[in-house]
């Protein structure tokens, strides 16, 4: 980000600027990046729906994550196959796949931000509005704080799976988004600053006025001719194996979310069992005793147990400890 609006220090020092005038400079940049850390809910759905073109009622209508996708087409064009989006997806086990899609844009736009899919599909009012904050900071950072006015969010959309997005898209009621003269279009950064040339600025004059103050340019040796090499090989292994960590974690999240479901199921029944009111009917203990059971084999036993006080019938299946079979 400050690459873009550094400029030498002779220059400044040429037209009066102090060393604290520049300090004051760095450090209202570094400010204004932090900032974004706190935006409110109010400014964060202006932003969204002034450049995406929706009408977004709350920050948590963003969590089937393809808001998030659509961002980062947005900053960074190509690394996001907006056909693999779906904006029309209600259930949040079907978010997975646009969290996926985010995951690889993510890796080839070179963007090292960790989230997770668990706690952002549940549709939580922080999660989300924490996951929006970064994006403001990070669109910030990427465009300088303007307005992208070369990108069409409806037409984008309507590449997706299922369409645009029926409920809060503003479809063709939306504005086109075309420089107007005078407007400059935002500069979409890279991921790394090197290579990019820094802005003019306005410097003021010593005689009152302001002048364009442009970084001084340094001619550069020409570098020597380097062979070509083919790495598409490599590029294609790098590409299969970024997509075989995103499928391993999504994988992990989904684990962990089952592995969560159960055992609230397991701790209702265990509170259950432990009320006054059940601690005299028997089946009860023998909830309990399975609950608990060490191994296998124990709670067969207490199976066992529940067959010979209730007479129950179990198939022989049943009774066998798994290790046997």
């Amino acid at each position: 980000m400050d690459a873009s609006v550094s400029v030498p220090c002779n220059k400044l020092e040429s037209e009066g600027t102090s060393s604290a005038a520049r300090h004051n400079l760095t450090l209202g940049l570094l400010v204004v990046q932090a900032d974004s850390n706190f935006v409110g809910k109010g400014v964060l759905l202006q932003w969204l729906n002034t450049n995406l073109a929706l009408k977004l009622e709350k920050i948590e209508d963003t969590c089937n994550g393809a808001v998030a996708c659509q961002l980062i087409d947005c900053l960074h064009p190509g690394s996001i196959n907006m056909k693999k989006v779906d904006f029309n997806v209600r259930n949040d086990y079907e978010f997975v796949g646009n969290y996926k899609v985010l995951q690889e844009g993510f890796t080839k736009s070179g963007v090292k931000k960790e989230f997770n899919v668990s706690s952002l599909s549940k549709g939580k009012f922080q999660d989300n509005c924490e996951f929006m904050q970064w994006f403001k900071g990070y669109w910030d950072e990427v465009t300088g704080g303007q307005d992208i006015t070369d990108y069409d969010p409806v037409g984008r959309r309507q590449l997706c799976k299922t369409g645009d997005w029926k409920k809060y898209s503003l479809g063709a009621s939306a504005a086109p988004r075309i420089s107007a003269a005078g407007t400059i279009p935002a500069i979409r950064r890279s991921g790394s600053s090197a290579g990019s040339e820094p802005a003019v600025i306005a410097m003021p004059s010593k005689r009152g006025g302001s002048m364009a103050v442009a970084p001084a340019s340094k001619a550069q040796p020409k570098p020597a001719a380097v062979p070509e090499v083919d790495d598409s090989m490599y590029r294609s292994q790098l590409a299969e194996l970024n997509d075989q960590v995103t499928e391993l974690k999504l994988k992990v999240e989904t684990v962990e979310r089952e592995r969560d479901f159960y055992f609230d199921k397991l701790r209702d029944i265990e509170i259950l069992c432990q009320a006054p009111e059940l601690q005299s009917v028997p089946v009860v203990k023998i909830f309990e005793k399975i609950l608990y059971a060490a191994d296998a084999a124990e709670a067969k036993e207490a199976m066992q147990e529940a067959q010979q006080f209730y007479g129950a019938e179990l198939s022989p299946e049943h009774l066998v400890p798994q290790e046997a079979q």
